[in-house]
């Protein structure tokens, strides 16, 4: 709830903005939130869903992107040819976010992490339990490369995932001439 938490008002920070630093850091603030919560909803639902629908489930959560990018988009044509501009959409769009946090308070820990955190406990003072690497772990040799590897990895993700949200609606309107509607409409 708190990682939605920090989207939301971030968010809403975007639409108040005074410069580009401030949007830069709200929008770095609402990647964090997002960044923050996806690997936790991901988690959750791979523990929580039987085997045989899992896929099924994890398709559905990876299509909630393109759909609620398609909403943001309609509702920023919607509001900049209402003639309110892009600042009101961004605080619109604090709302999906301030819906989601009573469903994520009400939501209890999945029996497997239960489990797991109870058989932990359990063998704590007996034997050690940690099985994962640390952070200084991944800079060893041996754990350096994939390291490396999966950095860049990220980063080209990320590249691509936010080139698409921020740079493709500004070459439509600044490089291919269509006004800010028909912007959101293509995006």
């Amino acid at each position: 709830a708190g990682c939605i938490g920090i989207y939301s008002v971030f968010t809403g920070a975007v639409g108040l903005a005074w410069g580009a630093v401030s949007v830069g850091i709200a929008r770095l603030m609402t990647g964090l939130g997002t960044g923050g919560e996806w690997p936790v909803g991901a988690a959750y639902l791979t523990d929580v869903v039987p085997a045989r629908k899992r896929g099924f489930m994890m398709g559905l959560m990876q299509a909630g992107y393109p759909i609620g990018y398609f909403l943001a988009g309609l509702t920023f044509s919607l509001l900049t040819a209402a003639q309110f501009g892009w600042r009101a959409a961004y605080c619109v769009f604090i709302v999906p976010g301030v819906l989601a946090i009573p469903v994520l308070l009400a939501l209890r820990e999945s029996p497997a992490w239960l489990q797991m955190r109870q058989a932990r406990r359990n063998a704590q003072g007996t034997a050690k339990t940690g099985t994962g690497l640390g952070f200084r772990e991944l800079l060893k040799e041996g754990n350096l490369r994939p390291t490396i590897r999966g950095c860049v990895l990220q980063f080209g993700g990320n590249f691509y995932a936010w080139g698409i949200n921020i740079w493709y609606p500004s070459a439509l309107v600044y490089d291919f001439g269509l006004d800010k509607t028909q912007a959101a409409f293509m995006t």
